[in-house]
């Protein structure tokens, strides 16, 4: 088991993918393989069993063993896969993610027509805002319960007043820019990265980006291999 996740967040895991509502949106956030909405579909019974349990006798370290377990069975890639999705792109709060969230607020702010770079920005940020563009928004009220299952996920939910989806509205956000910005540094030198670097630590300094600010992007904007789309031979 992941030691970035508890046994806790797991089980969170595995609800939110069983969503038939979310099955759509699987691809948006690196999900695109055939095997994930199957997968998806199969943690149903592992919930349904430990909804059955007592409270007492729920034990989380079971389920997520058992989770991993499943994803294991559609061999040692898909295991891996499950574990690279869930610690990069599922919203958990580490300190990874929140680097991802100021890179994209600084990158993507001078973007659009209501705010400007305080500099003039370098090709590679260029690149990744116009890969960024081309995607349309989804939005956490976007999708909306298509079943049975759907419907009685929501009726166990105790954040009221919140929207069930938020999580996949931030997944979605993650997965773009991670894979936005690895599509843009492929075939690039080791300087177009650094330049980009500079280039946002001095628009964080501009912005009060407090925290000990922004890590280089190698350290923090990795896109791993398991979640790459394999690109057409040439």
């Amino acid at each position: 088991m992941d030691l970035e996740l508890t046994a806790l967040t797991w089980y969170w895991i595995a609800r939110d993918l069983s969503f038939d509502a979310v099955r759509p949106y699987l691809p948006e956030m690196g999900l695109w393989r055939p095997v994930d909405a199957l997968f998806a579909t199969e943690l149903r019974p592992l919930i349904k069993r430990f909804a059955l349990l007592r409270p007492g006798n729920r034990r989380p370290d079971d389920f997520a063993a058992s989770m991993v377990q499943l994803a294991a069975g559609h061999g040692p890639d898909y295991e891996r896969r499950l574990r690279d999705w869930s610690v990069y792109i599922y919203p958990n709060h580490n300190a990874r993610q929140r680097q991802i969230f100021l890179w994209r607020n600084v990158v993507m702010r001078g973007a659009g027509t209501l705010a400007r770079d305080f500099q003039r920005s370098p090709p590679l940020i260029q690149a990744v805002r116009a890969f960024m563009r081309s995607y349309a928004p989804v939005k956490a009220g976007d999708p909306q319960p298509k079943s049975e299952w759907d419907l009685s996920m929501l009726a166990d939910r105790e954040d009221d007043g919140l929207s069930p989806f938020e999580w996949l509205e931030t997944a979605i956000d993650i997965y773009r820019f991670l894979r936005c910005w690895d599509e843009a540094t492929r075939g690039t030198s080791p300087a177009e990265p650094a330049r980009a670097y500079q280039w946002a630590v001095r628009e964080g300094e501009k912005l009060h980006i407090k925290g000990g600010g922004l890590e280089p992007p190698e350290q923090s904007l990795i896109l791993p291999e398991t979640l790459r789309i394999p690109r057409a031979p040439s």
